[in-house]
């Protein structure tokens, strides 16, 4: 299931067309749909006679958070937080979560970092965790952005570690897409790592799209 998810990912990298995108909505959408045409899970709604993997959408994380200074952490007198879409058999123990994150005016540092921090919580428990993230830039692409997009991909996951703390005995995957679409271009970040992984040590594979 992970590589299925992973799969439509890149697709979407692949074909998303920014003049077409308004929200974070259009999003979960594509997905979604995606999802369900290429057979790979269902949408419950009647919690009976269904077999293999259900959609889990708008998913309460088991861990609390609270905002402060601008900043989200945990805390046990927070509220829960919400994963966007989880995949599973159990909607107790789901198997992968899947965050999307938009923007139209460059890179949001810290709702990239909240997304992150309830997809590596160890409290939270999945097994594959994906970040896929749009963020539409005003100037021409040029060799800078890649690796400064690099940098932030990488400081945000150490962010979000640090805000953890207890990490160092837990694993997940971590798929984290980043698709930059700049005037005349389009680029494409992922970041694959395992939980225990030092972010800094980690390749980030880039690659110039068709703009579409």
């Amino acid at each position: 299931m992970e590589n299925k998810i992973i799969q439509i990912l890149y697709q979407m990298a692949d074909e998303i067309n920014i003049s077409a995108v308004r929200n974070e909505r259009y999003l979960h959408h594509d997905f979604v749909q995606k999802l369900i045409a290429g057979g790979i899970c269902c949408l419950d709604l009647t919690r009976e006679g269904l077999l293999g993997p259900i959609l889990l959408p708008e998913l309460p994380t088991s861990s609390k958070y609270r905002k402060n200074d601008n900043k989200y952490y945990l805390a046990d007198n927070g509220s829960p937080g919400f994963i966007d879409i989880a995949v599973g058999t159990d909607d107790l123990q789901p198997k992968a979560a899947i965050e999307f994150c938009f923007s139209g005016s460059g890179w949001p540092t810290e709702r990239v970092c909240y997304n992150l921090l309830k997809l590596l919580d160890p409290l939270n428990n999945f097994e594959c965790s994906c970040l896929f993230s749009v963020f539409k830039y005003d100037n021409n692409y040029s060799d800078n952005d890649m690796n400064r997009i690099s940098r932030q991909m990488t400081d945000a996951v150490k962010t979000a570690k640090d805000r953890i703390g207890k990490f160092s005995d837990y694993t997940t995957n971590l798929h984290f897409f980043v698709v930059g679409c700049f005037n005349g271009g389009k680029l494409c970040l992922v970041m694959q790592m395992s939980g225990s992984s030092d972010p800094e040590s980690v390749e980030i594979y880039g690659c110039i799209l068709p703009f579409n």
